[in-house]
């Protein structure tokens, strides 16, 4: 039997692969949470059209492909930067456009972290 933390992680792979391709300049984040037998994907965007919800329904489709289509999956998209508003904070991030990422690090809200394992804070 999986655990809560496999069953997330899967999720997370396969919301990943689901959007390779498909985030377009418009997305500014992405992160997916389960609750019951729930799956929401949020999206962070900069402005919403039709291309932006295209985007959107494509990767939710491909989404629904690859968890075999048995389970319920929404999405909720907030207009604008991933801030404290946004309800995809409390899912999992995984995807965070760079001109996001430099402006939280520039407003001093992240920290830059060296990836072999020493802190790059600025």
């Amino acid at each position: 039997m999986e655990s809560q933390l496999e069953r997330e992680n899967g999720l997370v792979l396969d919301a990943m692969q689901a959007s390779l391709g498909l985030i377009s300049a418009k997305i500014h984040a992405v992160s997916v949470a389960m609750e019951a037998e729930v799956i929401t994907m949020h999206f962070a965007v900069a402005y919403l059209n039709v291309d932006a919800e295209e985007g959107i329904d494509d990767i939710l489709f491909e989404l629904d492909a690859l968890r075999g289509g048995t389970e319920r999956i929404e999405s909720s998209v907030h207009v604008g930067f991933p801030d404290g508003g946004w309800s995809g904070r409390s899912g999992r991030l995984f995807y965070l456009a760079k001109e996001v990422s430099e402006y939280y690090l520039r407003a001093g809200r992240m920290r830059k972290v060296d990836c072999r394992g020493g802190d790059g804070a600025t």
